[in-house]
């Protein structure tokens, strides 16, 4: 298979399955304006470094919080791309993916952060 076939095939399994993309995308959206009409309330599930019970709700609630709406449109650009890719191989797989990144980067914050 050459170059442009190969490609071809790819942006095509990218292409049908964008739309589970867009809808993580928007979940996203949606978890903000959540926020918002809570008066940022959410953000109490966030990482707080080394609290006991924030280690288990930040690390799952947290990547979904964001500060505003600056810091949420420059990071649905990139998890847009990025969840194309990973939904291409499987909406499990993607699920497990995601959700392993989640909790150990939260972890880590958890750790680590002053």
């Amino acid at each position: 298979m050459n170059i442009i076939a190969t490609l071809n095939a790819f942006l095509e399994l990218l292409i049908s399955h964008m739309h589970e993309a867009i809808a993580f995308v928007l979940l996203m959206w949606g978890i903000h304006f959540i926020n918002i009409a809570t008066r940022m309330r959410l953000c109490y599930l966030g990482i707080i470094p080394r609290q006991p019970i924030t280690i288990l709700t930040g690390s799952i609630c947290s990547p979904f919080l964001h500060a505003d709406f600056t810091h949420l449109i420059h990071n649905s650009l990139p998890l847009f791309a990025f969840c194309s890719i990973l939904f291409a191989n499987g909406i499990v797989y993607a699920s497990c993916t995601i959700m392993a990144i989640n909790i150990l980067s939260g972890v880590l914050i958890w750790i680590i952060g002053r």
